[in-house]
């Protein structure tokens, strides 16, 4: 039996009193969960916070982004050594990030170093229609596979054999992103066929990486895209925000893979 990843993204949301009441919904009604791993990546100063209550739960906590650099004097930063007793996972190259912080494929790769050094598991994400330097290349899906060889490539040449096998990628493309689509705050997801069709390429460039889906996610669509044999889990983004459509999101794969 394959055990999903539910991934879920916050983004720059949530006052730490709405974070509350999320946990105070969520927490009791996931504790019966066994089949399927759940996280949800707060904001950083929600990051504690949710760490503490959700310790005795099945919801594990993970971080959007981690620094380049180790300690020092980069104000802003957050280091992997300060979140390694709050976080399990630490999402890197979001194609936010790539699109609006200019983040290049060598920066993704030496964030990824980062994240294993201090034994958090990367989830990185792979976009088709962001190039290198972050710049969208159209308002329609391109599926670029040489952008996707190059994104993996520049991980991997940096990674030993069993640090490779540690990342998980994420497929997350821009027109199913809800702020960078014209739909909008729902966003439009790809389609089955498309998403395993993109994602079967991806897994011939690295081999048996757990791969996710990101893009408009929620309850009622979750289990068209979890029957996909190549599909080991998603990636919600607004439908991880809203407690009550979390819960279900949740429980809809949880009690699908009993």
């Amino acid at each position: 039996m394959k055990q999903f990843l539910i991934l879920g993204n916050w983004k720059e949301n949530k006052t730490l009193e709405e974070a509350m009441a999320w946990a105070d919904i969520v927490i009791t009604k996931i504790q019966g969960v066994k089949n399927t791993k759940i996280a949800v990546c707060p904001p950083y100063p929600l990051i504690p916070f949710m760490a503490e209550v959700s310790k005795q739960s099945p919801l594990k906590i993970g971080a959007q982004d981690i620094s380049l650099y180790d300690k020092g004097t980069y104000t802003g930063e957050v280091s992997g050594e300060l979140l390694k007793d709050y976080a399990a996972y630490i999402i890197v190259g979001h194609s936010e990030r790539r699109r609006f912080f200019n983040e290049t494929n060598e920066i993704v790769a030496t964030k990824v170093k980062q994240v294993l050094k201090y034994g958090l598991i990367p989830v990185v994400c792979l976009a088709d229609t962001v190039t290198e330097q972050g710049i969208p290349v159209g308002a329609e899906a391109t599926y670029n596979e040489v952008n996707f060889t190059a994104q993996i490539t520049s991980i991997f040449m940096q990674l030993t054999g069993e640090e490779q096998n540690k990342v998980i990628f994420s497929f997350e493309p821009p027109t199913a992103i809800s702020s960078q689509t014209v739909a909008g705050a729902q966003g439009t997801a790809a389609s089955l066929a498309t998403v395993e069709t993109i994602i079967n390429k991806i897994k011939t460039l690295t081999g048996n990486n757990s791969v996710l889906y990101g893009g408009s996610v929620k309850s009622s669509n979750v289990l068209e895209y979890l029957k996909s044999p190549v599909i080991d889990g998603v990636m919600p983004g607004s439908a991880s925000m809203d407690a009550e459509e979390f819960i279900r999101l949740v429980l809809t794969v949880d009690e699908a893979n009993q």
